[in-house]
């Protein structure tokens, strides 16, 4: 597991490649800004599992959002997700 921040967690993108895992890091940290910016952030959990299932858990002081997406591209697949999580929050 990698943690970011303390209140972000990262399952099963241990394995990523150097490069990527950088990648993956601003991915996640422009979505959890845009967040911030409007609503009391507690903790997000994002999960990959097989490289192809990509889930989140955001828990806000008010509120909780899951979701889950399947795609093959690593990258695409925690955009959806967190699209979603997004989208869910009426962002």
């Amino acid at each position: 597991m990698i943690e970011l921040g303390g209140n972000i967690r990262l399952e099963g993108f241990e394995d990523a490649e150097k490069g990527s895992l950088v990648i993956i890091k601003k991915i996640v940290g422009n979505y959890v800004r845009n967040m911030q910016q409007n609503h009391k952030f507690k903790s997000l959990e994002l999960m990959m599992k097989n490289k192809v299932n990509f889930s989140a858990k955001l828990e806000l002081e008010n509120k909780k959002i899951e979701s889950k997406i399947e795609n093959k591209n690593v990258f695409f697949g925690l955009n959806g997700v967190l699209k979603d999580v997004s989208e869910q929050l009426g962002e």
